[in-house]
């Protein structure tokens, strides 16, 4: 029995271990996936901003789409409203329109686009987690949406609401969490962050690579302390029993 408890300790430590690193990569892996699956090569954030992993809140003016997009190497500005709810789900407000055509197109598997205000459009894994169909009424932001369309996964978000009403209901008239840019082919991502930061001072701005890496360094940081608490459990679990 000895013999037992000790492997089967030994065993639940290293597998609570593995457990949680595979799920944290697993995590940022997709976040990963989604940022990518924006289309855009810059990102530009609110002053208060403080790194990647800031929580949703507005703070940039939506008249900065015009004038960004009146810089020349600009082809598109997409500028979003977005807060994390409950089990850490984003609700991302957004021109869907435009936003469609800088990923290049979004697939839907069923449904269409919202089309009022208090529509919305969800991802595949959504979806089936919460076994959703096409006209379902869904509550988020205390309010009733209907689902009017589910898309392909990696595109953002998981959720999708008119960018207005997003911004009506969080009452951020005429703000923005973040605006997206997409440079002409010719400009370099780099060299044009240098640029707008002498425009815009006090404003974090990325290239996505740079965001990314951010983001996947402060999710680590913030995983591996984490991880070291559940690492000493297990040590002083694993003593006592053996």
């Amino acid at each position: 029995m000895r013999t037992f408890l000790t492997i089967a300790a030994i065993g639940l430590e290293v597998a609570m271990i593995l457990l949680i690193l595979g799920l944290a990569d697993g995590l940022i892996g997709e976040s990963n996936r989604r940022q990518r699956g924006v289309g855009a090569d810059i990102v530009l954030r609110p002053k208060t901003s403080s790194g990647a992993l800031s929580a949703g809140s507005a703070g940039l003016a939506q008249s900065m789409i015009g004038e960004l997009e009146a810089i020349p190497g600009v082809t598109m500005a997409v500028g979003t409203a977005f807060s994390i709810q409950e089990q850490l789900q984003t609700v991302t407000g957004v021109d869907f329109a435009k936003f469609d055509r800088m990923a290049g197109g979004i697939r839907f598997h069923a449904g269409r686009s919202f089309e009022e205000p208090f529509e919305m459009v969800v991802d595949e894994v959504y979806a089936r987690q919460k076994k959703l169909a096409v006209g379902d009424t869904v509550r988020i932001l205390n309010k009733d949406f209907l689902l009017s369309g589910i898309i392909e996964a990696g595109k953002m978000s998981r959720i999708f609401v008119p960018l207005k009403t997003m911004q009506e209901v969080m009452n951020w008239d005429g703000e923005l969490s973040q605006i997206y840019l997409k440079l002409d082919a010719s400009v370099s991502p780099a060299a044009f962050v240098t640029t707008l930061r002498q425009k815009y001072p006090n404003n974090p701005i990325y290239t996505m690579e740079e965001f990314i890496s951010l983001f996947n360094r402060q999710a680590h940081n913030m995983g591996n302390d984490f991880v070291h608490v559940i690492v000493g459990i297990a040590v002083v679990v694993g003593f006592i029993v053996v």
